[in-house]
């Protein structure tokens, strides 16, 4: 049976690789320099390809990044025991790229502890060596939270996630360009209101955002909301 890692772990795996990309971007950017090649598309391809193999790349062939596999994780599909095709291991890097530590969030309500990035691509990140790993590093599957409610699906609840985030981001930027004004953002000549503003404003919009991801996907959310079972009902 899978056991699947604490979040601690698959940050630390997130933290190495965020390490490794950039020196292999840099470093084919100074062998690209001392080549002097001149041609744009093939300076392009050889930037993207260090980032394309470390990334989706080894998760499609080997099953993790190096990151993944220095902590012994391994990312395969939440269907079969495989691991992901390329086309689903570059949605899961570009989605979290995107959305970042607001897609670990969905770690915290997930059944198999997957995050945002993990449910678009249909993947999910487990242990690899339960022998070696202390218990505590061993989380298994969470119990069914389907049994007094009907879910909407989970594209569903996603879509409402972005719905409300997009709405939250234009409410975020009415209060700013409300509140804050030119000369403030130009030549910074702001009052200390206008500066205690500018500080909670992202914070109040960041703290928004988490709550939106965590109740959306619990069914909480005007427009996709969870449906509780009668009692002739029978468990999903």
């Amino acid at each position: 049976m899978d056991t699947y890692p604490r979040l601690i772990r698959r940050i630390q795996a997130i933290l190495i690789d965020s390490i490794l990309i950039p020196v292999a971007f840099f470093s084919v950017l100074y062998m690209i320099g001392l080549m002097h090649i001149e041609n744009e598309y093939v300076k392009i391809t050889a930037l993207i390809m260090p980032i394309f193999i470390l990334e989706p790349g080894m998760v499609a062939f080997t099953g993790g990044t190096i990151g993944h596999h220095l902590l012994k994780l391994r990312v395969k599909s939440s269907r079969s025991d495989k691991n992901l095709n390329i086309v689903l291991a570059l949605i899961r890097f570009i989605v979290k790229t995107l959305f970042g530590w607001l897609s670990l969030i969905f770690f915290f309500t997930t059944r198999k502890y997957q995050t945002l990035h993990d449910l678009l691509s249909i993947s999910v990140v487990v242990n690899t060596s339960v022998d070696t790993l202390p218990t505590k590093d061993m989380l298994t599957e969470r119990a069914a939270s389907s049994t007094h409610y009907h879910y909407p699906s989970p594209w569903l609840r996603i879509c409402f996630v972005l719905i409300y985030s997009v709405i939250s981001l234009f409410i975020y930027f009415i209060l700013f360009a409300a509140l804050i004004t030119d000369d403030c953002i130009l030549f910074d000549a702001c009052s200390s209101f206008q500066n205690t503003i500018s500080e909670i404003l992202p914070l109040t919009w960041l703290f928004s955002l988490a709550f939106i991801i965590i109740f959306g996907w619990q069914g909480k959310l005007f427009g996709c909301r969870r449906k509780q079972k009668t009692s002739d009902q029978p468990d999903s």
